[in-house]
């Protein structure tokens, strides 16, 4: 079919798998073993599989980077809350919005494990 060594081994695994279920698993074990030697070459590192299952399994991820490796710390700049884009600074200025989204930062304030420590005689958050 003009297609690589590789290429023609996998669609011959596709077929085996197609007419024989028993296939599926080496299939899959062969799968996973060549997305790890891929991700080897980019340098990837993995200590623990579950946290790429879980990785895997996530549908949205929230967060920026910026200001997290640099100085240690992760801040939201904008929250969106009940179809509205809302400054931290607004929630602090308008105590109602707090009340009317107590849901939010509640579950918030138990989904981090930060814990207020001395630094320099000054409290700081470390996570």
């Amino acid at each position: 079919m003009g297609l690589s060594f590789w290429e023609n081994f996998i669609f011959a695994i596709g077929i085996i798998v197609a007419n024989v279920p028993e296939g599926l698993l080496p299939t899959v074990t062969l799968s996973l073993a060549m997305a790890t030697q891929r991700m080897a070459k980019r340098n990837a590192l993995i200590r623990h599989l579950p946290s790429v299952e879980a990785l895997g399994s996530a549908t949205v991820i929230c967060t920026d980077k910026t200001g997290t490796l640099t100085e240690n710390r992760m801040e939201a700049k904008v929250l969106y809350l009940d179809r509205q884009m809302l400054m931290p600074t607004a929630i602090l200025r308008q105590p109602e919005l707090a009340r009317l989204h107590r849901r939010f930062f509640e579950d918030a304030l138990l989904c981090h494990n930060l814990k207020e420590t001395m630094k320099a005689g000054q409290m700081a958050s470390v996570g």
